[in-house]
């Protein structure tokens, strides 16, 4: 039997409804290869195009989705719940891929802090790689922030699997910013598991090679399903006379839905573009005079490299507290404006990007108040662990 290939990292990635796992994901994964590790990276959710990988690999299970952001609900390739057979085969496909790579490192991106319907796939991944090779490490990847989750016996149980079946815990963040206890009530329980990466950021642009229009307003609402609202007030406070000078263009994510993107095609005006959204995101950025977004990470993240004027609206659900967390510690410093979903209206944007511009001019050139290298650390940690 062949001995296992200690250089080859797998790393499992389930995104469910959005992209920003996904996309984090790739940025780690590209920044793997380049220390010239081999990567596997398993994907188990929809197709996402306009990523870079790098030089790893990509595998894809049988795709699962969320049906909708309750995340009560899963659907299949078709748009149907899967069947036991689905998940059946997903798992059957998972192990076989541990047993032809033969890992040193298995990485799992947010488990067991999240993605519990997963659990069956991903414990029978962690047992094929120590039956093959009981050195193999096992590695959580995890963002700075969890959803709030005030189960105390569920908190338990994650402690539980991560003492049982992981050798670290990789936060993607910043504990002088965020520290990871703000939204994990037992971290110091796991303490001793967890390494700070850092921000996972794309590189900086030069924006002197970019071939994009310079003082724009870009509106967008990354990949997600959730926004339209945001994009609707918008339009509305540019059709006010909100920077009507100025060229706009609302970026639609794969999946907010063709119906917003046709109201918004049909409410447009001149020197207003609708697009798909693009993979020069974060050019388009660095040349714009006012960014108008949601707060996930990875906007967050492209917003903070390009130090452009931003005003950013959380998603509110009730049970989603990560944007609206990392948004306000931001604010506080002046690197946003956040105006909160629920009082979201022309008026109250166009305040906000006023105040955006006006502050901007102050924070512009101040360091980031995080670091932003955590895919490169992310990398130096794993190459260590081999």
């Amino acid at each position: 039997m062949a001995e296992p290939a200690s250089g080859n990292v797998i790393f499992h990635v389930q995104h469910l409804l959005g992209v920003g796992h996904v996309r984090r994901a790739s940025l780690i994964a590209d920044a793997i290869t380049d220390r010239g590790m081999g990567c596997n990276v398993v994907l188990g959710g929809a197709p996402v195009e306009g990523l870079s990988w790098g030089a790893s690999i990509r595998h894809a299970l049988p795709p699962i989705m969320a049906a909708d952001p309750s995340f009560s609900r899963y659907l299949d390739a078709e748009g149907n719940e899967p069947e036991e057979t689905y998940w059946t085969s997903r798992l059957m496909q998972a192990i076989s891929l541990v047993e032809t790579i033969r890992p040193g490192i298995l990485m799992i991106e947010h488990y067991p802090f999240g993605r519990r319907r997963f659990r069956h796939e991903i414990r029978a991944m962690i047992e094929a790689a120590r039956r093959i090779n009981p050195q193999t490490k096992i590695i959580c990847s995890v963002r700075d922030i969890l959803v709030a989750d005030h189960k105390s016996d569920r908190d338990r149980a994650i402690v539980s699997e991560l003492c049982r079946n992981f050798d670290a815990i990789l936060v993607h963040g910043d504990p002088s910013f965020i520290g990871f206890d703000e939204t994990f009530a037992l971290a110091d329980e796991i303490d001793d598991l967890i390494h700070y990466t850092g921000y996972v950021a794309p590189r900086p642009i030069d924006t002197a090679h970019t071939p994009v229009e310079q003082g724009a307003v870009i509106v967008a609402t990354g990949g997600g399903a959730v926004g339209q609202h945001l994009m609707k007030t918008a339009l509305a406070a540019r059709t006010d006379g909100l920077l009507a000078d100025r060229p706009w263009r609302f970026l639609v994510g794969p999946n907010l839905g063709n119906d917003t993107a046709r109201y918004l095609r049909t409410h447009t005006s001149p020197n207003v573009t609708v697009e798909a959204f693009r993979p020069d995101y974060p050019a388009l950025l660095a040349r714009a005079c006012l960014s108008i977004s949601q707060a996930g990470y990875n906007t967050i993240m492209d917003l903070i490299q390009a130090r452009c004027p931003a005003v950013v609206v959380p998603f509110t659900d009730p049970d989603e507290t990560e944007q609206r967390l990392r948004a306000g510690k931001l604010a506080e410093g002046g690197f946003v404006v956040v105006v909160d979903e629920c009082h979201l209206s022309p008026g109250s944007l166009s305040d906000a990007c006023a105040d955006a511009i006006m502050k901007s001019s102050h924070t512009s050139h101040e360091k980031p108040p995080f670091t932003t290298d955590g895919a490169r650390v992310t990398a130096r940690l794993l190459a260590k662990m081999i």
